[in-house]
């Protein structure tokens, strides 16, 4: 019988460096050959038809060398905290996209509102994991407190702050696109809150295939083919 118990590196960033080197527990190391095979075939298969597709390879290939680097160097504490916080919104842009293509196929206006709560609740996570939550959790330690337990000269400092701070400026131009993305549909969704508890019934006030343009552009951008 499994028992989750919370570790304190969860909550406290000083315990991602204190009895180093961190031998990884055999769930932490299934945890990341999931994650590394899931990287790899996202970094092979990437589609190069998105409006984003140099962004989405850049940041598997800085991914994967976080993900090797930390594991071979036993720092797993702070590599597990890091796939947390990103795998954590990504449940609501999985489920909601999964919505949405139900809702397209069945025509149902409930599935459909559903959906859009979900990416709205995608963007606020996503929005708290990776503008706040990483550089105070994340950053700061790794800028700050990592260099006083091993040392100013440590050049495998350096590298890890570059591909962190290349994540960080990948998570900026994401959020802006999912703003700007999503912020044409929060008045429709109020709206459609409104009506739903004013009148007692869900009216979908939503022009056709406006959805869907969405959840393109959250997944991507994907470049419209010519008829």
């Amino acid at each position: 019988m499994i028992s989750p118990v919370l570790q304190p590196w969860v909550l406290d960033s000083d315990e991602f460096w204190n009895e180093w080197p961190q031998i990884p527990s055999d769930a932490i190391k299934f945890y990341y050959q999931v994650q590394i095979g899931a990287y790899f075939h996202q970094l092979l298969w990437t589609e190069v038809s998105r409006s984003d597709a140099v962004e989405m390879i850049l940041h598997h290939f800085v991914t994967l060398v976080l993900l090797i680097g930390s594991f071979c160097m036993n720092f797993t504490r702070i590599g597990t905290f890091i796939l947390i916080i990103h795998d954590s919104a990504d449940i609501f842009l999985e489920f909601g996209k999964t919505l949405n293509y139900i809702a397209l196929a069945r025509k149902n206006k409930i599935l459909g509102f559903i959906c859009d709560l979900f990416f709205a609740a995608f963007a606020l996570t996503f929005g708290f994991t990776r503008l706040y939550i990483f550089p105070v959790r994340v950053l700061y330690p790794v800028f700050v407190t990592c260099s006083v337990y091993f040392g100013y000269d440590w050049s495998g400092l350096i590298v890890y702050k570059v591909f962190l701070s290349i994540l960080q400026c990948l998570h900026i131009f994401w959020f802006y696109l999912i703003f700007h993305c999503c912020k044409r549909n929060i008045k429709l969704i109020l709206r459609m809150v409104f009506i739903m508890f004013s009148s007692g019934h869900l009216e979908d006030i939503r022009e056709d295939g406006e959805v869907d343009g969405v959840v393109d552009d959250i997944d991507g951008g994907k470049d419209k083919k010519k008829n």
